[in-house]
């Protein structure tokens, strides 16, 4: 048992070897066989390629690396395999002088003399030898030289073309062959070849070929270009094939335009555009600036002057500016063109040197807002806009109309869109002009953003007056250095000697501050918005704890001098926490026009100057200054002069102050006082006087300062018979948040003042009060009588609020009907804001108000900060005045609605009744 476990054991060792010796000595066919991992010893590359040849009478036989880039052969070797494959040369084995294996011819061989050939061969086709099987000596080679055949054997390839081969003249008759062997190395381009050449007569033979080689790929990009398109190729670095593999379409020309030639009321200008990509130019003619003149004026003797009422206007309505709607303009003539918005109209009116009526003539509101005038060069323009409610990107919310110095009206440039929800909101407008462009420069609550609220910023762009074309603008949200700025409430614009653009921004949130801006793009081209706006701010603003949006600073002025831009305000002291009705003293900020780049607000380049040192809690308070440019090292600033009254507030009591100062904003002389009044009428240079006019329900008032004397003289103002003097309560100034809300709920006889000739603006509002400003104002004509238990003097009015269904759900009238029909202290107690808000909702039910949609009261609702702390019975009511814009929360998003309601916040509500009753 044990001698045959070791016999198979010695069995399976024998059979084990026999394999491995099989393995190892299997015949190995000859194929190209790519060794990229070896360098070729001349060249370097790694492009050698291997082939496995067998020996032959004169080659060794082996594994043979041959270099496609170089030729460079060599043989491998150094390992069992490829020492296996190397064999010697066979050696020629002559047959009557011809190798068997090759059919080379034998040098020594000697033909016997006797035989010579009596026939001649039949020609066969020439056999091309297979390269991996070399002829053994007992077979005829399967391919031989073209030659002279000998007698002793008959030939085996023959010329096809000739069936009786002649020798040629360089093939020597009688010889065998002398074979030398060659490899041509296979390219990207060609196939390679193994070929034998006889070094006696030429004749060449292929004995193989090999495929062609792979290209050697380099991969480049270029970029598309205005002029070509971009492109992907790849190019062999051996034979300089080059393929595109992908192209991309041309790019779009990126022109930017300068004005290589101004344009003047004589001869065109002309533009270049430059492509910023490749360089192309082209040329736009400039047409003549405008130069339309005015015609001499005749006096009309039936033109009659209007009435209106700008005295204070040019106040802040509460923390922010309004657009100003009454200006002045100096004709060639030396008289002066009226320009005023009054009552849904434009007001037209031209005086002369003395300021007497010479003709009267309106102009239609073509938008319902109005934003403001300038009186250009060789043009005059109006510009009006519209809310934009539903935020509608194609929705026409600004509109420039160009009128002839005759008032004909010749174009207009319109605003769609541009972000903007209600123009001119919370802000003013005012425009300058630089080489026949146009530059408006004004405000607007944008389309509301994902708090759902429509936030409030500047907004500016540019008309090319020739054409009226809008060719650039910046109203979207943006930077400071874009431009932009957030909560702006007040702005100017201005073009400084250099010809760079200015802009004047009161900012209260997003830098909050004075800020002054110099674009980088000069002016007078058709761009002037890019990321290169320099900004200072001139003037910090500290917080209140009252009002967030309260800065206590009032802007009223910009005025460039040779060297710097000059700002007036007046301001409260900005140490602390501001509060309403502190002292405001004058202050100019001027700033150095050398703005260096950066993308951050820059401080320390801005002098403030204070013109005034009135005391905080004195008798005398300043009002918004206004300034005039007399020379680039003179200006006026003049300002209101408040009085404090008996209240503790401050109000004009028709006193001006006012002073000149030189170019870096020092005074000239001593402040002056005088008997004077401002409005929003912005004064003007006329020849050597400064003027302005003021009306107060009445016919202008004309005002004028002497440059040279400083003396301020006045005429005109004759009272309107319309009503004069409504609405001119003593403690509601001009410069009070709410003085036109009360102004107009006073004319409209919604309320009526004490007997002391004052209003009470901030004292609370009682439910019966407000009953009776319902009543009068809505229901004059059917007052019903009051209740016979009842004497007071509001029980008429309460109860006619009761009966058109004005206190349904309301306290009062829970009260009234749990004490038996009398009326008790609800009635007398201040009104709270969810009380006021139910009466407004029962109003509007009963006018048949159209209600806002389900969507207007979900926004509504998600506005509310607190809405959820509203109570169940007020709900409704509430949502429903939001979504009908009556009214407004806190400025932190709450209602509040437990506070108590003022009569000034009661004017405000009546005057939104009454707009929805229109």
């Amino acid at each position: 048992m044990m001698k045959c476990k070791w016999f198979q054991s010695i069995l399976c060792l024998l059979l084990s070897a026999a394999l491995c010796c099989g393995l190892t000595c299997l015949p190995v066919l000859a194929a190209d066989i790519q060794d990229s991992n070896i360098p070729c010893p001349k060249c370097g590359q790694y492009a050698m390629v291997g082939e496995i040849r067998e020996p032959t009478c004169t080659r060794s036989g082996g594994y043979y690396l041959t270099c496609q880039n170089c030729g460079m052969q060599m043989i491998r070797a150094g390992t069992p395999y490829y020492n296996a494959l190397n064999k010697p040369a066979l050696g020629h084995n002559y047959v009557n002088g011809v190798c068997t294996r090759c059919g080379a011819s034998d040098p020594n061989y000697q033909t016997p003399p006797s035989v010579t050939p009596s026939v001649t061969p039949t020609p066969t086709p020439t056999v091309t030898p297979t390269p991996s099987v070399s002829p053994t000596p007992s077979t005829t080679p399967t391919s031989r030289p073209v030659s002279t055949p000998t007698p002793s054997s008959t030939p085996t390839s023959k010329p096809s073309t000739s069936p009786t081969p002649q020798p040629s003249p360089s093939v020597q008759p009688n010889h065998t062959h002398k074979w030398q062997y060659d490899t041509i190395a296979a390219t990207c381009t060609q196939e390679g070849q193994s070929i034998r050449t006889c070094t006696i007569c030429g004749t060449t033979e292929v004995l193989r070929t090999t495929s062609k080689a792979n290209h050697r790929w380099t991969y480049q990009s270029t970029e598309p270009t205005c002029t070509e398109e971009g492109k992907s190729t790849r190019t062999c670095s051996v034979c300089g094939t080059v393929e595109v593999l992908a192209t991309t379409p041309k790019l779009e020309h990126k022109y930017t335009s300068t004005i290589t030639q101004q344009a003047t009321t004589q001869q065109p200008g002309v533009r270049t555009y430059t492509c910023t990509l490749c360089g192309d130019t082209y040329t736009e003619a400039i047409p003549k600036l405008g130069s339309t003149t005015e015609s001499p004026i005749q006096k009309d003797p039936n033109a009659k002057a209007t009435a209106s009422r700008n005295l204070g206007a040019n106040a802040y309505s509460f923390y922010s500016a309004v657009p100003m709607k009454s200006y002045l303009y100096a004709r060639s003539d030396g008289g002066v063109t009226r320009v005023e918005a009054v009552d849904g109209r434009v007001v037209i009116e031209a005086y002369d040197q003395n300021f007497q009526l010479l003709t009267s003539s309106t102009v239609s509101m073509e938008l319902p807002l109005f934003g403001g005038f300038y009186a250009g060069s060789g043009y005059n323009f109006l510009v009006f806009g519209q809310e934009n409610t539903s935020d509608s990107s194609s929705k026409e919310v600004l509109r420039v109309v160009k009128y002839s110095k005759d008032w004909e009206r010749l174009g207009q440039a319109s605003v769609t869109g541009a972000n903007t929800h209600i123009p001119f909101e919370a802000g003013s407008l005012r425009c300058t002009e630089y080489n026949g462009m146009l530059y408006v420069h004004t405000c607007h609550t944008m389309f509301a953003s994902s708090d759902g609220l429509n936030h409030q910023a500047n907004l500016i762009f540019s008309v090319r007056e020739s054409d009226m074309d809008i060719t650039d603008s910046q109203y979207a949200v943006s930077s400071l250095y874009g431009g932009y700025v957030s909560h702006s409430f007040n702005q100017f614009v201005a073009v400084d000697q250099a010809g760079r653009l200015v802009t004047v921004n009161h900012g209260d949130a997003i830098p909050r501050g004075l800020i002054v801006q110099q674009y980088d793009l000069p002016a007078g081209g058709d761009t002037f918005v890019n990321l290169k706006v320099r900004s200072v701010q001139a003037m910090d603003f500290v917080k209140s704890s009252r009002n967030y949006n309260y800065t206590g600073a009032w802007v009223g002025g910009l005025e460039i001098s040779s060297d710097r831009y000059l700002v007036a305000l007046s301001s409260v002291k900005q140490l602390e926490d501001v509060e309403l009705y502190k002292t405001h003293n004058v202050m100019l900020a001027v700033t150095t026009q050398d703005i260096p780049q950066s993308y951050q607000a820059q401080t320390g380049l801005t002098d403030l100057i204070q013109l005034t040192d009135y005391t905080e809690g004195g008798s005398s308070s300043a009002g918004v200054p206004q300034m005039v440019k007399l020379s680039n090292n003179r200006f006026l600033i003049l300002w209101d002069l408040y009085k404090r009254n008996s209240y503790g507030s401050y109000a004009s009591n028709n006193t001006i102050g006012y002073a000149f100062v030189d170019g870096h904003g020092q005074i000239q002389g001593q402040i002056r006082t005088a008997s004077a009044a401002l409005s929003d009428c912005q004064p003007i240079l006329l020849g050597e006087q400064v003027v302005w006019y003021t009306t107060n329900d009445s016919l202008p008032t004309f005002y004028t300062i002497d440059v040279s004397s400083g003396t301020l003289s006045s005429s005109g103002g004759a009272q309107s018979s319309n009503n004069p003097g409504v609405g001119a309560f003593s403690d509601v100034p001009s410069s009070h948040w709410a003085y036109s809300y009360i102004t107009q709920a006073s004319q409209k006889g919604f309320v009526v003042g004490r007997p002391d000739g004052t209003f009470l603006p901030e004292a609370n509002v009682t439910a019966a009060e407000f009953c009776t400003m319902l009543s009068q104002g809505f229901y004059a004509g059917s007052l019903s009588a009051a209740p016979a238990a009842t004497q007071t003097w509001w029980a008429a009015y309460v109860q006619t609020a009761k009966d058109q269904g004005l206190l349904q759900g309301t306290r009062t009238l829970q009260q009234y009907n749990a004490n038996g029909g009398r009326y008790g202290a609800e009635a007398e107690a201040p009104l709270t804001r969810y009380e006021m808000a139910l009466m407004m909702y029962n109003f509007i039910q009963a006018k048949g108000i159209t209600l806002p949609t389900q969507s207007a009261i979900t926004a509504a609702q998600n506005s509310i900060q607190d809405w959820k702390s509203i109570p169940a019975q007020y709900q409704t009511a509430v949502a429903t005045c939001y979504a009908l814009e009556l009214l407004h929360g806190r400025d932190t998003g709450a209602f509040d609605g437990t506070a108590d309601m003022t009569r000034a916040q009661a004017c405000v509500v009546l005057l939104g009744l009454d707009s929805q009753t229109e």
